[in-house]
């Protein structure tokens, strides 16, 4: 069937993808709720994701209900439309054009999954009303937006870089096609045995793993690995001896970044190889992420505002019997790789006067 091609082959031409993808618009036809979960669609222009949104989404949910937008459109102040509608299909999303991303990815996660939306139109009091709506999103650019690693919400369809059409096809009797099996395709939905579990639930496939990784930001790869303990990550990454010059830190002057990450590293690997948690203080944390990311506040509270958005909390901790604000870890590494590390530190870098270890 030319319905099933269609939206098989905008979909990266996955079973997988297609059958949730079935089942999240049959939950819609049937209940005409929120599915909580939303789809993006990725591939190169012709692939058939506005035919989906144009012929066969808006003939189902008539054009009251269904609406095509873009990221601009969705972060306007007026929403009435959205009041009544079941399907917001965003085009040419790429998040990486907007300022302002982060606010708007929030807005979209609260919209996906609350069960009222707060409205505003033109000239009247905003209020609240049901949510009933569900979102695809569709995006040419292979980096359309930033997906959280522990993402709850997002379907992402693998790339399609291939075109509907192949050479000779008629589009107009594609399109034909679509209307004359629209009746066929509705009557399925509307028989179909839910998996209401499923709906809920975002498939997780290299696909979206593969987004998640292209579109990471340094400083939150940084965050991750230093959450997970991942102290190879940090010790792979070390700066070079004569890399980045001096710089300053809560009015200290003339630090030698590359010299104090090795200084760090130390610490973490000794407090490690004792089975003890490390404390980073504001000076470690702030070396590790201007060496990986650069350009971090100067100051402790601002790299702490800065760092807790990535999940980095800095606290208060007991240290050999006083007290250091920091952030604790607990790293993750062989007793063979400290000590290897270890070694490959001390014959690289001539010795020097290492800061006290802080660990607990």
């Amino acid at each position: 069937a030319t319905i099933k091609r269609t939206v098989l082959h905008a979909l990266g031409s996955d079973q997988v993808i297609f059958d949730h993808f079935i089942n999240w618009m049959s939950f819609i036809v049937q209940k005409r709720e929120r599915t909580q979960t939303a789809f993006l669609f990725q591939g190169t222009t012709g692939t058939g994701k506005g035919i989906i949104y144009n012929n066969i989404l808006r003939p189902i949910f008539g054009e009251n209900h269904c609406f095509k937008i873009t990221l601009e459109n969705y972060e306007e102040q007026f929403n009435k439309n959205f009041q009544r509608s079941l399907i917001i299909f965003i085009d040419e999303v790429d998040t990486d054009q907007y300022k302002n991303a982060a606010k708007v990815i929030s807005k979209l996660k609260t919209d996906i999954t609350e069960p009222t939306l707060s409205i505003r139109a033109m000239r009247t009091d905003t209020f609240n009303a049901p949510n009933h709506l569900n979102f695809i999103m569709a995006s040419n650019q292979p980096n359309s937006m930033r997906i959280d690693e522990n993402d709850r919400r997002f379907n992402v369809c693998p790339r399609q870089e291939k075109k509907l059409q192949k050479a000779g096809e008629d589009m107009a009797s594609t399109i034909a096609n679509i209307e004359q099996e629209l009746p066929e395709f509705v009557n399925y939905l509307n028989t179909y045995q839910i998996d209401e579990n499923k709906v809920r639930l975002p498939v997780d496939n290299d696909a979206k793993r593969v987004l998640q990784q292209i579109t990471i930001t340094s400083i939150q790869e940084c965050a991750n690995a230093l959450v997970a303990g991942d102290l190879e990550f940090f010790f792979d990454h070390r700066p070079a001896t004569k890399a980045l010059g001096l710089t300053r830190f809560d009015n200290e002057t003339n630090i030698h970044v590359a010299s104090e990450y090795l200084d760090v590293m130390l610490e973490c690997i000794d407090s490690t190889k004792n089975k003890r948690k490390s404390v980073l203080d504001h000076r470690s944390l702030y070396i590790l992420f201007e060496s990986l990311v650069g350009n971090m506040p100067e100051t402790k509270i601002k790299l702490k505002k800065l760092l807790g958005h990535h999940g980095i909390v800095v606290d208060s901790h007991t240290v050999g019997g006083g007290s250091i604000r920091g952030c604790k870890v607990q790293w993750k590494a062989t007793k063979s790789k400290l000590n290897a590390w270890r070694k490959e530190i001390d014959s690289s870098t001539p010795a020097r006067q290492q800061r006290p270890l802080k660990a607990v």
